[in-house]
């Protein structure tokens, strides 16, 4: 039976309602013992225990990291060691809340840096001496400035930013510029080359420059673009003036950076002057072959070359060197091994890329046919007979070909009946890919129909395009690629980027009607500026999508070089001569600014007409 005080009996006595069975009773302590000392300390046993008052422990004079050591990774589930950083935690709690609520430097930042006018500036919301103080300092200069400045010196190192390669001019701040830079070029298996190297780094931010500039809708380009393009030729007369570097490596990329900013810019003029410089480089060099086996970098570079001279050439509508139309690189799929490849396969879409290409989800039905029906028009204008001739620099005989103006006439009628993605009861409504892909099919169509350049054959489609707008084609070819995706740099995925590429590399040529007339880019931003908008924007875009489809896609980057040099066939197939154009009908129509574009184009054989075409189209 266990014993009970004399002091818990009364108690039970006095309270009938608290005496209870033992058996009732919940024992709240251990059982007693039964020794004779049992019975004189009962009551001592019954209070608890007095425990010593610890002293707390100081907080960390420097909160920061606190370091555990142990041998075993089991140790850290002690419950010392977890009690030690559940303390440390709040200590460093406490202080920051503590900091934050009684910081006077924060007080004053807040009510110094306030948005509010300086008329309803209320002292009373700062305590009297911070206010008092406020008000002795000079506005003028902030007096965080050296502590700003000396914070920047001791952490620059923690900004990856930071660790870039920068301009000599120190007023020019690029820190934007240097992150879309990375951006820009970011891949999963791009070269690090460019990034490695300080100068083609810079030289590289031509480009990106003059991509952000489109983005910001800025009709020339910027006082940031401008130096760094100053910067760009700057390095680049260097490397040229030493006998040593001026045909390496890094001169020859450092030169195709400042084209590649030089063709989104449109200055015709230096394009040639860069154009020649680097088919001199290349005969220096010893030609594409001798390049090419130079060092794997080299195989890369030999391909970075002809593709900028591609690009320069399709959208100044000019053929290029021969020296450039001999180059070409190994067609190998990055998606096949090496021992599996096969040296001379057809790249121009063979059938392995047509099926992923229409498998996307991008590309419908509808989408697939127009594709299928260009298809058929390159093939036409593209036939064995005027190939050779073509890529020898002639030109071919297929305007005066019975059989061909026939073939032509079919495909023609067959693109202009394909409906449009603007009309609420077609069953393409709100199909962007389809409507920008259609728009692309008008200006194939015209130009292959009546044999004109591409940016006469933009003239004619405006004709044609179904409805009518006020806007030029280029123009609308960019809106209608502005709303397939929110995201500008977003480039239709691994499958539909090879369209979009070909489509901007044809709009961005159809948007220069003034190239052989005008050859200054402000006075073409002057006489049109919505056009030339259009063909800064589409040929940027083209470059972004040229980074993506050879560093992100399974294909090779002489996939790409397969697109250009179609496109260049297909230029030189038609006549480089092109109608009398009146210079004074080139205002924005948009804004009523001139006359609608007054163009004389010789009809074909056949009589086609523009009543005749839009009665084929309805």
């Amino acid at each position: 039976m266990p014993c009970v005080s004399r002091d818990d009996a009364k108690m039970d006595a006095e309270d009938p309602e608290r005496a209870l069975p033992a058996a009732a009773q919940t024992p709240t302590v251990a059982r007693s013992s039964t020794s004779p000392d049992a019975h004189g300390n009962a009551s001592s046993t019954n209070k608890p225990p007095r425990k010593r008052k610890r002293k707390p422990r100081p907080p960390p004079a420097q909160p920061g990291l606190r370091w555990l050591n142990s041998t075993d990774p089991s140790q850290f589930r002690d419950a010392r060691v977890r009690k030690t950083v559940r303390s440390h935690v709040m200590y460093d709690h406490a202080a920051r809340k503590k900091t934050s609520a009684e910081d006077p430097i924060a007080l004053v930042h807040l009510c110094r840096h306030s948005n509010a006018p300086a008329h309803h500036h209320d002292d009373a919301l700062v305590p009297a001496p911070l206010a008092a103080r406020h008000a002795a300092e000079p506005p003028a200069e902030d007096g965080n400035h050296l502590a700003i400045s000396l914070l920047d010196r001791l952490a620059s190192h923690l900004d990856p930013l930071g660790q870039l390669p920068g301009f000599a001019a120190p007023k020019q701040h690029v820190r934007e510029l240097q992150q879309f830079c990375v951006e820009y070029f970011a891949s999963t298996i791009y070269r690090v080359a460019p990034i490695e190297n300080s100068n083609i780094f810079l030289a590289g931010m031509c480009m990106a420059s003059a991509r952000l500039d489109v983005l910001r809708g800025l009709p020339r380009e910027s006082a940031t673009t401008a130096a760094v393009k100053l910067e760009a030729v700057r390095l680049l007369n260097h490397s040229l003036s030493n006998p040593s570097i001026q045909l390496n490596d890094e001169t020859i990329m450092i030169l195709t950076r400042v084209l590649h900013s030089e063709v989104i810019h449109g200055n015709f003029a230096v394009l040639e002057v860069h154009k020649k410089g680097l088919e001199r480089i290349v005969q220096l060099r010893g030609g594409f072959q001798r390049l090419y086996n130079d060092s794997p970098a080299s195989r890369w570079l030999c391909n970075a070359i002809v593709h900028v001279v591609y690009q320069a050439c399709i959208h100044t509508e000019q053929q290029p060197a021969q020296i450039f139309l001999d180059w070409k690189p190994a067609t190998y799929d990055l998606s096949v091994p090496p021992d599996e490849q096969e040296a001379d396969k057809a790249i121009h879409l063979p059938d392995r890329i047509w099926a992923s290409l229409v498998k996307d989800y991008r590309c419908s039905k509808y989408t697939a046919e127009l594709l299928e029906d260009l298809r058929e028009a390159v093939d036409l204008i593209l036939s064995p007979n005027n190939t050779e001739e073509t890529v020898s620099g002639g030109e071919g005989s297929a305007r005066h070909d019975a059989q061909s103006v026939q073939a032509r006439s079919f495909l023609m009628n067959r693109i202009l009946s394909k409906p449009s993605a603007e009309d609420p009861e077609s069953p393409v409504f709100g199909d962007w890919y389809y409507e920008s892909l259609r728009i692309l099919s008008h200006i194939y169509a015209n130009a292959f129909f009546h044999m004109v350049p591409f940016s006469v054959a933009a003239i004619l489609a405006s004709d044609t395009l179904i409805p009518s707008r006020l806007l030029s084609v280029p123009e609308r070819l960019k809106a209608t690629i502005e709303k397939t995706h929110p995201d500008p740099n977003h480039c239709w995925g691994p499958s539909m980027t090879r369209v979009l590429l070909w489509m901007t590399v044809v709009g961005g040529a159809a948007a220069n009607p003034l190239a052989s007339q005008v050859t200054e880019r402000d006075v073409r931003a002057k006489l049109c500026p919505g056009l030339e908008t259009a063909r800064r924007y589409l040929i940027s875009l083209g470059l972004r999508s040229t980074i993506v489809l050879a560093c992100q896609s399974p294909y090779s980057p002489a996939h790409v070089l397969d697109v250009l040099r179609k496109v260049i066939q297909i230029q030189g197939q038609l006549p480089t001569q092109r109608p009398e154009i009146e210079m004074a009908g080139f205002g924005d129509r948009t804004q009523g600014q001139g006359p609608e574009l007054q163009l004389t184009i010789p009809t074909d054989a056949m009589g086609y007409s523009g009543e005749n075409r839009r009665g084929s189209a309805e």
